[in-house]
């Protein structure tokens, strides 16, 4: 998804979501694609499912 897109979604700043998607990032549990000026993300489906099965 674009950071463009999770900017308007969520109603932040984009320096508030780069911070977070950071940390999110850094735990393995979605990877960044920079494209450009724009930063893509996904989950990642070995760390969803072991965070799932965690909280299981």
């Amino acid at each position: 998804m674009c950071q463009c897109e999770l900017i308007a979604l969520f109603d932040i700043k984009q320096s508030l979501l780069s911070h977070h998607m950071k940390k999110l990032t850094d735990a393995g549990l979605v990877t960044v694609e920079r494209r450009h000026r724009w930063a893509y993300y996904s989950t990642s489906a070995d760390a969803l499912q072991e965070l799932t099965a965690w909280l299981s």
